[in-house]
C-alpha cells in the first residue's frame, strides 16, 4: 500500500496553474516554481521541467523577424538546431509553432518540446524537456500542456 501512495498510481497528480513574466499554463502538482540560470520562468518536477523566456518584439524591427513563424526559425538557427516546424492551436484558440530536439547537457542527453508564441508586445520561447530516455513518455503531455497556455 505504501508504495501506491508514494507511486503516484494512487493519488495521481492534479492540475496545477502557473502564473509568471505574462504566462500562463496549466502542468501538475509535482511542478514546482524555481530560479534557472537563463530562464525568466522555470518549473521543475522530478523528471521534466518547462523553462520559458519573453522578448520584446520592438528589439527585432529591422531584423526580418516579423512573424511567430521567423521567430521560431531564428530560435533553431541561433541555438544550432535542425527540426520539422509544426502549427498548433491553444484552447483558447491561439497560433504557436513548435518543434522536438536533442541537446547534450553535462554529458546527458535530454530532449525538447519548443514552444513559440506571440503576444501582443512580445514573442515567448517556451521549452517543456526532460532526459531523451524519457521523451515518449511525456511527448502527449506536453503537447497537451502546450495547448493550455496563454500569453499576454
Amino acid at each position: 500500500f505504501g508504495y501506491l501512495l508514494t507511486s503516484g498510481k494512487l493519488f495521481p497528480p492534479k492540475d496545477k496553474v502557473f502564473e509568471s513574466h505574462g504566462i500562463t499554463v496549466t502542468l501538475n502538482d509535482d511542478f514546482y516554481e524555481k530560479e534557472y540560470l537563463g530562464f525568466q520562468v522555470a518549473y521543475l518536477s522530478d523528471k521534466s521541467f518547462f523553462a520559458a523566456n519573453r522578448e520584446e518584439k520592438s528589439l527585432f524591427y529591422g531584423t526580418g523577424i516579423n512573424n511567430l513563424k521567423n521567430y521560431i526559425n531564428t530560435v533553431l538557427e541561433l541555438n544550432n538546431k535542425k527540426s520539422v516546424i509544426k502549427e498548433g492551436i491553444t484552447s483558447n484558440g491561439q497560433q504557436y509553432f513548435y518543434a522536438k530536439y536533442t541537446s547534450e547537457v553535462d554529458g546527458d542527453s535530454f530532449s525538447y518540446y519548443l514552444v513559440t508564441l506571440e503576444g501582443e508586445s512580445h514573442y515567448y520561447t517556451i521549452n517543456f524537456g526532460c532526459r531523451t530516455k524519457d521523451f515518449s513518455k511525456f511527448e502527449d503531455q506536453y503537447e497537451d500542456w502546450a495547448k493550455t497556455i496563454i500569453v499576454e
